[in-house]
């Protein structure tokens, strides 16, 4: 399977300081891809949010090249691997509340982590971020968003008046929330913080990125074998970075002429 991934960071259009924290790490293995994608928010009404967001994405980044490494060359099972990921979530409450006590302040970032390895996804989830996957169609209408198929995969820990209900940092995240599945081939996995999703749909999101896949790869037309494939086959579909990267500046340039004036952080990791 070809990888290809994209980020996007924005303070937004009035904040000061971007509170917003990302880490994009992608790895080529003989036998596939590792790739790891988090998103932290840092809570606007404690202190030094940024801070909280910071110490949760280095500490996976720091995991990802240690012990997750291991894990991935030892081939371990899905449950060691996940249950790995689920042990981090808590080494990092633990270095939250150290901060906290060493700075005499509150604070606490939400955190969407996404982690894949080889044909399969893992995700970790804490706050009010999101998670989208969408699938390439094979019969494509001629409405651009209808050629994927959108859902959410994680759930946003708000109460009904819109409030945050968990964090880590200043409240402990007793129960994050945790999945595993396959990665198929025309996926797209869309994770990012609460900001850049102000007014978005899964329709909207359909219609951003519906038709990265639309786009032949350019090639000439001969009697000789190019690129490992026979005259006369058609080239595959592509997506490209710079693709995936003008659609997320375009999903904020839209959340923020629909009133967010949040912090934006946003990663977009394609799968052929």
């Amino acid at each position: 399977m070809q990888i290809t991934t994209s980020s996007f960071w924005w303070k937004g259009r009035s904040a000061e300081v971007n509170q917003d924290s990302l880490s994009l790490q992608h790895v080529r293995l003989r036998d596939g891809s590792a790739v790891l994608a988090v998103v932290c928010d840092g809570i606007g009404s404690l202190s030094r949010g940024e801070d909280a967001g910071g110490i949760a994405v280095r500490h996976l980044t720091k995991w990802f090249y240690g012990e997750c490494r291991e894990l991935i060359f030892e081939k371990k099972s899905k449950e060691l691997i996940l249950l790995a990921l689920q042990r981090q979530v808590y080494q990092i409450q633990e270095l939250l509340l150290n901060f906290q006590q060493k700075e005499r302040i509150r604070s606490g970032t939400t955190m969407t982590c996404l982690l894949l390895i080889r044909r399969r996804y893992y995700i970790v989830h804490v706050g009010d971020g999101r998670l989208y996957l969408l699938r390439r169609r094979r019969l494509l209408p001629v409405i651009w968003w209808r050629k994927a198929w959108v859902k959410c995969l994680t759930m946003e820990d708000q109460d009904r008046a819109g409030r945050l209900t968990k964090c880590l940092g200043a409240e402990c995240a007793d129960r994050p929330f945790y999945d595993t599945g396959r990665i198929r081939r025309g996926s797209l996995f869309l994770l990012g913080t609460d900001g850049i999703w102000h007014g978005m749909d899964r329709k909207r999101l359909g219609q951003l990125f519906g038709n990265v896949w639309g786009r032949k790869s350019p090639g000439r037309m001969s009697g000789k074998i190019r690129d490992g494939k026979h005259p006369g086959q058609p080239d595959r579909n592509v997506c490209d970075s710079r693709q995936l990267q003008r659609r997320l500046e375009m999903m904020a340039q839209q959340s923020a002429d629909r009133g967010s004036f949040d912090n934006m952080a946003a990663i977009a990791v394609a799968v052929e």
